[in-house]
Parts: C-alpha cells; sequence; structure tokens
C-alpha cells in the first residue's frame, strides 16, 4: 500500500535502503508460497503457487484477487516462502567474504590492522543498529 505524507514535495531529500526483518517480509506479503506445482493440468495458475491469482493478474482482462485493480494498474503484490534452513543473504557476501580473509583460522582474530578492523566493525554495528531499531519501531505499530 502507497503511503502519502501531508506537505510533500517534489523534491527527494533523502533515501535509505535496509533490510526487512521476518516479521517486516510477513506483515507486507498476501501469500505464504506452499504449492511447487506452478500451473495445473489445463494452464491455470494452481493455489498457492509462484502464479497464485493474489499476487497479480496474469491476464490483462481479469482484476487482481488482492486489490481488485486491472492488471496494467496492479503493481503486484509480495508472498514469502518458509525455508527449512537459514540462508545467507547473497547481498553481504562481498563483507562476508572480506571477513573471512581477513580472519585468522587458528586464533579467530582479525588479520588487518587496528584501523580497517574499527571500520568494518563499525559498519557492522551500524547493520546490527539499523536492525534492532527496525525492529522495536515494528513493536510500537
Amino acid at each position: 500500500m502507497a503511503q502519502t505524507t501531508e506537505g510533500a514535495s517534489e523534491i527527494v531529500e533523502g533515501l535509505r535502503f535496509s533490510f526487512m526483518t521476518d516479521e517486516e517480509v510477513r506483515k507486507h506479503n498476501v501469500l505464504k508460497i506452499t504449492n511447487p506445482i506452478l500451473l495445473d493440468s489445463v494452464g491455470r495458475p494452481m493455489p498457492g503457487g509462484l502464479y497464485d491469482p493474489l499476487l497479480g493478474p496474469m491476464d490483462e482482462q481479469a482484476p487482481c484477487k488482492s486489490c481488485g485493480q486491472q492488471s496494467f494498474q496492479c503493481p503486484g503484490h509480495c508472498g514469502h516462502i518458509d525455508l527449512v534452513s537459514p540462508v545467507y543473504n547473497p547481498l553481504l557476501f562481498g563483507m562476508l567474504f572480506t571477513l573471512i580473509r581477513k580472519t585468522c583460522f587458528f586464533c579467530r582474530h582479525f588479520r588487518a590492522g587496528k584501523e580497517k578492523v574499527n571500520v568494518c566493525t563499525s559498519k557492522l554495528m551500524k547493520i546490527a543498529k539499523d536492525t534492532n531499531q527496525r525492529k522495536r519501531n515494528a513493536r510500537i505499530l
């Protein structure tokens, strides 16, 4: 759902990207994907599958089952898949690879200088702080 702010201007003053928590993902989606079969024998989308009509219309003539709009006006809707085991976020692989490469496997300390360790630590602390702040804000709402 789009949010509007009173007194909004056409000038963008700032932009922030962050990762969503599990609770935020579930709050913003309309469907839990549970069916591995995409289409039935006649070519229609299966309920609970990746082509479920709740995620948006597949046909130009059909209205969306979530918002009721036609396909050109419907923005599409999110779903989620519960995975059996945790998965690393691929957007963080670069940072994780750097951390592993700079860690001594015998003493478990960083092999980099103190200054580089502090820079890396501050980045991780900022990510953790942003995540904790979003969790607190989600509890307030």
